[in-house]
């Protein structure tokens, strides 16, 4: 499913440091309060959380396991990620 365009994020934790170092989004929760990014700046996957899905700003951040390109289900129950086992690379499950 396509995002729409949203608001231009102002807070700094959100925002791209440079050109070469973005923080990228990777997915988002079905009740459009948590955003699920990869910041290269920190060089793992960050999570941001606000109070309500109107609410402009994100008022809580957290570190994730280094898991690039984690994206949640509709429920965030599951996080899909990619990532290397015995057998080689593939795409991964993390369950709550």
């Amino acid at each position: 499913m396509a995002w729409d365009v949203g608001p231009t994020f102002m807070d700094t934790a959100l925002t791209s440091a440079s050109a070469t170092q973005e923080r990228r989004p990777t997915g988002a929760s079905a009740d459009r309060r948590t955003l699920f990014f990869f910041d290269e700046v920190a060089g793992h996957e960050r999570a941001a959380w606000r109070t309500s899905a109107k609410a402009d700003a994100f008022s809580f951040f957290a570190d994730l396991p280094s898991d690039p390109e984690a994206a949640p289900t509709a429920d965030c129950m599951t996080l899909y990620l990619h990532g290397m086992d015995s057998q080689g690379q593939g795409l991964f499950t993390g369950v709550q």
